[in-house]
């Protein structure tokens, strides 16, 4: 959750220097909703800080850009919202800056002011608060675009030997928005091509999780629903045809390593892997612990992933995890599931009616519209696969 500190330009308001908290917070409170010119101090203010902090990637860390925000800031006062990355940083180069500018900061969570001059408000806390001024200490703390950097260079070095190739530095939104925190690599096949996605997020309470996800599209199969779609039998033609992920958890209030994995198919044994460390630290990344995690998941990944190279290998894994446990199964995959139809056409595979019935049993006590829906969808694929598709060899 990001803090809020108060900024002022004392004499423009006519104001003089206050000597309590109590007599700073009544000059600043009705300022902060009092109409006035964009302050060229606080335009200022924000440059410096931004050049400091911020990359063009990561606007997104600051609740407001400050730059924009003080070129249009038609209040008196300015309520400057910390960003979540290295917020108690960039709280000392504020003070710092915005009292060479002239400008009075407030940091009422911290119950202290700093006023030009190098004055400290109150002042019987002086002493406690005179180191921050002057340079700020240096930080081993990687910020969130460093780890990033890090994790995918060494995720795309695990990578590498088996095909991938970084083809997406972050994941972009429909509104043009992007996600820094997240990339994809790719591998081109013969008849399709296959993907890992990475995204770190970080956690409120201090910090982080990523994922790993891996999937795939078969271009025979996807052109074969594609028709299916425009001859009206079936409207979902997504090319995530198939899809699981690893997971793990970095959180700082242990400190420590959680590690977590959600599985879709199961064919390998859990992977379970503990070291206590904290990521956001440059020590986690020059010892062999981030290194484990990385290789661990890159295995888990690429072996998953050879498994499903063409069409008889997609069938061979979709239809065992459908026939194992279909309900589950259908119920988070409802898209694999017609993917297993369609594989288990194209290879003629005699348990094709078994494989309809499959995706069909989660809904089969159900009668709501959307089960009814989902089954209808079900068999109208199923017959349009006997009347239009037949297996790629003969068995």
């Amino acid at each position: 959750m990001s803090q809020s500190i108060y900024i002022i330009d004392l004499p423009t308001n006519g104001l003089p220097e206050p000597s309590t908290l109590q007599e700073m917070w009544e000059q600043i409170e009705p300022r902060l909703d009092l109409l006035a010119e964009p302050n060229p101090k606080f335009v200022e203010l924000a440059k410096r800080i931004e050049q400091k902090f911020a990359t063009p990637d990561e606007d997104a860390e600051w609740l407001n850009n400050p730059v924009a925000e003080a070129g249009k800031l038609t209040k008196a006062a300015w309520n400057f919202g910390l960003p979540e990355e290295q917020p108690a940083e960039v709280l000392h180069e504020v003070v710092n800056q915005a009292t060479q500018l002239g400008l009075a900061v407030l940091v009422d969570y911290l119950g202290v002011g700093f006023l030009p001059g190098r004055k400290i408000v109150p002042a019987n806390v002086s002493e406690q608060w005179e180191a921050f001024f002057g340079p700020a200490p240096e930080s081993t703390k990687l910020t969130k675009a460093q780890v990033v950097k890090k994790l995918k260079q060494m995720l795309g070095e695990k990578l590498a030997p088996h095909g991938f190739k970084l083809v997406k530095e972050a994941q972009v939104f429909r509104d043009g928005s992007k996600s820094t925190g997240s990339g994809y690599f790719r591998r081109d096949l013969t008849d399709g091509r296959q993907l890992v996605m990475f995204i770190v997020r970080w956690l409120h309470h201090g910090g982080l999780v990523c994922w790993f996800r891996g999937g795939g599209v078969n271009f025979t199969i996807h052109q074969i629903l594609k028709d299916a779609a425009l001859n009206g039998y079936f409207l979902r033609t997504g090319e995530d045809q198939f899809s699981f992920e690893y997971g793990f958890n970095f959180v700082d209030t242990e400190p420590g390593l959680s590690w977590t994995r959600s599985e879709i198919y199961k064919d390998s044994s859990p992977l379970s892997v503990h070291d206590e460390f904290r990521l956001e630290d440059d020590e986690g990344f020059r010892s062999h612990h981030v290194d484990r995690l990385l290789d661990a998941v890159a295995q888990a990944l690429v072996s998953q992933l050879d498994q499903m190279k063409d069409v008889e290998s997609i069938d061979r894994v979709l239809n065992k995890e459908i026939s194992r446990s279909p309900g589950s199964y259908v119920r988070k995959n409802g898209f694999n599931g017609h993917v297993a139809l369609v594989c288990a056409r194209l290879t003629n595979d005699p348990g094709f009616d078994d494989v309809v019935k499959a995706c069909i049993r989660p809904y089969s006590d159900r009668t709501d519209e959307s089960a009814e829906s989902r089954k209808a969808e079900i068999h109208q694929l199923a017959n349009y696969l006997r009347e239009h598709v037949g297996p790629l060899k003969a068995n």
